[in-house]
């Protein structure tokens, strides 16, 4: 288990990497997920080894409460994330416990340590505050104008990166627009 996103910094995420150097041995545990109704990612080849990942937070703590008995070593961290995930304790004991882990041997290291002094279920709901908060943007171009920047696309025959950097608009935002124009497909040479 490893810490892998951190959320405006309110909350912490969590993934579940399986790795092993026989595909065969990742394929059984990601049918044995399938047939539990466990989301998974796709088996994926890195560093000499195959990988399979549970990222979603309900199936994350499923697999985590189910392989809780089961666990020597990783015992103590499972647990602790568990907590963390039901709301009974702050990030900043979690954290604390991966350190702890890591200097009885049990942890290898602990990702870079944020202050979150507050439950899962409080950050949850700091950062929904917060992004209520932030203010929503959303380019809405003109006729004229989606027309200008697809005439432009198709005359000077640039990227889109460089077609929105002239016009001063977002990249996803002359994307969408060549999309809608059945073009977003097309490449030029930048």
């Amino acid at each position: 288990m490893r810490k892998v996103a951190v959320g405006i910094p309110f909350t912490l995420g969590f993934t579940i990497d399986f790795i092993d150097q026989s595909k065969k041995q990742i394929l059984m545990i990601e049918s044995f997920f399938a047939a539990k109704g466990i989301s998974s990612g796709r088996p994926s080849f890195r560093c000499g080894a195959w990988r399979l990942s549970v990222g979603g937070i309900r199936d994350v703590k499923t697999v985590l409460q189910r392989m809780l008995p089961h666990l020597c070593k990783k015992g103590v961290e499972v647990a602790a994330a568990l907590d963390y995930l039901r709301g009974i304790s702050t990030g900043n004991e979690f954290q604390a416990i991966l350190q702890q882990q890591v200097r009885e041997g049990n942890r290898e290291k602990v990702g870079k340590i944020i202050d979150l002094p507050w439950t899962r279920m409080e950050g949850l709901k700091k950062a929904t505050k917060f992004s209520t908060n932030l203010p929503r943007r959303r380019h809405k171009l003109s006729k004229s104008e989606e027309d200008g920047l697809v005439q432009q696309y198709l005359t000077l025959k640039i990227g889109q990166r460089k077609l929105a950097k002239a016009n001063g608009l977002p990249h996803a935002v002359v994307r969408r627009v060549l999309a809608h124009h059945g073009l977003a497909s097309e490449r030029y040479a930048h």
